[in-house]
């Protein structure tokens, strides 16, 4: 299982365009964000950013071995699937056609993401992710 998800998490890491890409589809595209409100994208993709900032921050300072706590396994499998909820967020905070119901999927997601005093807490309920419709 562990292996899955650690090859997932590699899939999604390939997932990048680089800036050239993203700038020229930018320049060339027309307005395709759909009924999506432009405020709250730019807002949750800001909220976005600083969460995956904090957790990646919470991995490095487990790693840190320097008079600091080590993580347990069990840790550092909840902050890899935290980092696996954030970036599918983020790569559907990318999409072309985005609505509203599907951005606040993407809030209600990373809602169930919180740190707080160097730990984080993940809800694992499932949330399914919004038809799109045309």
């Amino acid at each position: 299982m562990e292996e899955s998800i650690r090859t997932f998490m590699n899939f999604l890491k390939a997932d990048k365009k680089n800036r050239c890409q993203v700038l020229v589809a930018a320049l060339f595209r027309k307005n395709k964000r759909g009924s999506a409100d432009p405020t709250l994208l730019l807002l949750l993709k800001k909220v976005n950013k600083k969460k995956k900032s904090r957790v990646k921050d919470l991995r490095r300072s487990g790693k840190c071995s320097l008079g600091k706590r080590r993580l347990k396994e069990e840790e550092e499998m909840e902050i890899l699937m935290g980092l696996i909820d954030l970036k599918v967020v983020s790569r559907v905070l990318r999409m072309s056609e985005l609505n509203d119901e599907q951005l606040h999927w993407c809030e209600d997601k990373m809602s169930k993401i919180r740190v707080s005093d160097a730990k984080l807490y993940r809800d694992s309920s499932p949330l399914f992710f919004p038809a799109h419709t045309s």
